[in-house]
């Protein structure tokens, strides 16, 4: 089967089509279309690259089909699956040699892995990393028809239902007296980094039942003096964000430290979008509410919320009003049957709504350097790199740039603010490009080749 890699180009939207043979077999729901990209068969096992689309399928109920998975998957049922390398330089032999069809991974996955991989026959499917509630829908839609078809289509969109609906009830048990306390999360060392509105951090937070202190802060990095405005009475954080915080005097009398109200939760484990959703928000609820915790669960169990007599369904189906609905109705006559792809043999599947052009000609830009930062940058990519904008390929840039001496270490934050502005103008210039600031692919290009200017 000749191996592709997928590039479906998604603006709130579902490029997928789905054509169904009259076989009366598991493979009655194929061939499945999605974009350019035909998948004859149910992919009997496959392997996948990417933690957060672990925690996805894992969710959906395709953990079955999981024979490999990268080093740094963390989802419980798939942890200890076999190992097959790192997301970014897997071993591709021992891909090739296990028998998978299919690989599912990020869109940082290097160059050289998907060439062999693609020398060996797999089909190679990439993803962008969603933070919008409909781009995590077309993400469940998406990995559900590849791996089941129609029926795994509709399997995927209602595993997301389900999973709101689960976390709904998981909100709705917190006691009215609970309702008030302050959460705060944060990450990094200085500059600290939030929760903001709109990313899926924020979403989650706001199933805890509680006040989320950031809701209405614009810009994911705080000050020192902005997280002791918040006041905030519990802490979620990341890594050594606690210690560093602990050698402020000024946070000495903060609530969360006097009281001992903080808990670990790493952003990579916040960040997945699938089964461990459910495990952060009991670890968040169960240190201001754990009789919360004991009253969700066995709501859960008998299919009913809480004791306010409301019911909702465990398993929801198709009819199911809710926020995950109405979100999937507005993109309700988008679904259409080809998308705008790249013509070279390989494309990347993608669910960054961002996402709405995608390169046509066959020669894509050469990112010299881009496998030292980590990350792959695809056209869809360099959509998401706009002002006001965080992602790991802003931090990536920024990281770039300040090996070249254009911006601090400090604001190596991965949120593109008026400094990232700057220094990209002084880099242009220096280079000799046109200036205004913006992430191009020709000024990426530039920056992230050997023979880049330093200032």
């Amino acid at each position: 089967m000749k191996n592709i890699k997928a590039f479906v180009c998604l603006l709130l939207v579902l490029c997928t089509s789905v054509t169904i043979c009259g076989c009366q077999d598991e493979n009655q729901d194929y061939p499945v279309t999605i974009g350019n990209i035909t998948f004859e068969e149910s992919p009997k096992s496959i392997a996948v690259l990417s933690p957060n689309l672990a925690d996805i399928i894992d969710c959906i109920g395709y953990d079955v089909k999981v024979a490999l998975v990268s080093e740094e998957i963390i989802t419980e049922n798939l942890k200890s699956k076999p190992t097959c390398g790192t997301a970014i330089d897997p071993d591709t032999k021992l891909i090739a040699d296990s028998g998978v069809s299919v690989v599912i991974a990020d869109d940082n996955l290097s160059d050289g892995a998907v060439k062999e991989l693609e020398n060996n026959g797999i089909q190679v499917v990439q993803f962008h990393y969603g933070n919008q509630e409909n781009e995590v829908i077309t993400t469940y839609k998406s990995i559900g028809a590849i791996l089941g078809g129609a029926e795994g289509r509709t399997k995927g969109e209602n595993a997301y239902k389900t999973l709101v609906e689960q976390m709904s009830v998981y909100k709705e048990a917190v006691n009215e007296d609970n309702r008030n306390c302050r959460l705060l999360y944060l990450s990094g060392t200085g500059p600290y980094v939030t929760a903001v509105s709109g990313s899926w951090y924020n979403r989650v937070l706001n199933y805890t039942g509680v006040t989320v202190v950031t809701d209405s802060v614009e810009t994911p990095t705080v000050t020192l003096t902005e997280i002791m405005q918040f006041k905030a009475e519990y802490l979620i954080y990341d890594g050594n964000t606690f210690k560093d915080l602990q050698t402020k005097d000024s946070l000495k009398d903060s609530v969360f430290f006097k009281e001992g109200h903080t808990r670990e939760i790493s952003k990579d484990r916040l960040k997945l979008q699938g089964t461990t959703v459910l495990k952060n928000l009991k670890d968040i609820i169960s240190l201001y509410d754990k009789i919360a915790i004991e009253v969700a669960e066995k709501n859960l169990s008998i299919g009913t919320s809480n004791d306010t007599g409301s019911t909702i369904a465990v398993t929801v189906n198709a009819e199911t009003e809710n926020n995950s609905e109405k979100a999937a109705t507005t993109n309700s006559t988008s679904e259409v049957t080809s998308t705008e792809v790249n013509s070279s043999k390989t494309s990347t599947a993608s669910s960054t709504a961002e996402t709405s052009t995608v390169a046509k000609n066959n020669k894509k830009p050469d990112y010299e350097l881009q496998s030292k930062y980590g990350v792959k940058f695809t056209s869809s990519a360099i959509e998401t790199m706009v002002k006001q904008g965080e992602n790991k390929y802003i931090k990536a840039m920024q990281e770039r740039l300040s090996a070249l001496g254009y911006i601090e270490k400090d604001n190596i934050t991965g949120y593109f603010g008026d400094v990232t502005e700057s220094s990209i103008k002084d880099f242009e210039e220096k280079n000799k490009l046109s200036v205004d600031g913006k992430v191009t692919a020709k000024m990426l290009k530039k920056l992230f080749s050997s023979n880049a200017k330093k200032k």
